[in-house]
């Protein structure tokens, strides 16, 4: 088992590093290109004008990591009998510090993995994809919501049209829903249909092994990560109310979950996807008349507090494990 651990993280080192240097490239490309065409890039990023909004966007950064703790340590304490909350919160920061060197943060399953030693790793592959997807469902469903609501004011769209829209919208996600709980797929189908693509067959063999998942269990997840999800909402809406005070805090919500969800179905292409979510960020929080560098340092204050700092301590136990 620790040969095969050893094996796998062995094959990846030369390749995450030409990924990094990638990555790195692409977030200072981006950048760079902001600073020179919209924003100013320097201390006042903290120059606030209420404090307290962003101590407050600060300390939601304990409820985010500790969220993010909680989700963690029931699939540990399901999956592989693990009961030392010390060991599952390193494995959490290592898994954050791997995830931004790599594609689409790849890595993150690598990284918890790391501290676990006596767990096979395709087993804690199998248990962070399946978090993941739970955050990955709130942020695609409320997004493409918000998304509609966002065209339907920005572009006119006549209530006539844009309400059944977004009906339909919901309607799709509830059956969807419905129907990944009911259906039933054995690993032999999932053999016959991707055998032609190994690493789409490794992962949806692992995901439908979930199935093993106590019901309680996820139902937890589900919660929990709508819990997360929010939390990054309100964190970044406080971010923004910092700089330019909380009498638009709706539309701040509105502008994060729409930043959140453009970074989501963009490839990630740069390092903890800096540079993207800021581009974003300016252009979305824009259209609700704040400022270029209002977007820019709202969206910066979010990857240093939520990703940057996390992934410090991360790099660290990574570092101090081998």
């Amino acid at each position: 088992m620790s040969n095969n651990r050893e094996n796998i993280l062995k094959s990846t080192n030369t390749r995450d590093i030409v990924y990094f240097l990638l990555k790195i490239s692409v977030a200072g490309f981006l950048i760079y290109y902001l600073t020179s065409r919209f924003i100013t890039l320097d201390l006042s990023i903290f120059s606030v004008r209420n404090g307290i909004y962003l101590y407050l966007g600060a300390g939601l950064t304990l409820l985010n990591i500790f969220i993010q703790f909680s989700k963690w340590k029931l699939l540990c304490r399901e999956y592989f009998i693990i009961r030392g909350d010390k060991l599952i919160f390193k494995s959490l920061l290592t898994g954050i510090a791997a995830g931004i060197f790599t594609p689409a943060r790849l890595g993150e399953f690598l990284g918890r993995g790391v501290l676990l030693k006596n767990q096979e790793m395709k087993e804690v592959m199998l248990t962070t994809i399946y978090e993941k997807l739970l955050n990955l469902f709130w942020i695609l469903t409320a997004g493409v919501i918000l998304l509609e609501f966002y065209l339907m004011r920005f572009l006119t769209l006549s209530l006539y049209y844009a309400i059944p829209v977004i009906f339909l919208t919901i309607t799709i996600f509830y059956y969807l829903i419905r129907y990944v709980k009911t259906v039933s797929i054995t690993n032999e189908k999932i053999e016959r249909y991707t055998s032609r693509i190994p690493f789409l067959k490794k992962v949806l063999i692992n995901l439908n092994e979930a199935k093993r998942i106590d019901d309680t269990v996820k139902r937890k997840l589900f919660y929990l990560s709508l819990g997360l999800y929010l939390t990054i909402l309100v964190q970044y809406a406080l971010f923004v109310s910092s700089y330019v005070g909380g009498y638009d805090f709706l539309n701040y919500l509105w502008t994060g979950g729409l930043v959140i969800f453009s970074t989501s179905i963009i490839p990630s292409v740069s390092i903890g996807d800096l540079g993207i979510r800021e581009s974003a960020s300016i252009v979305i929080l824009s259209s609700f008349g704040c400022t270029q560098q209002t977007g820019f340092n709202a969206s910066l204050l979010l990857f240093m507090f939520n990703i940057m700092i996390p992934s410090v301590f991360g790099l660290y136990y990574l570092i101090t494990s081998k």
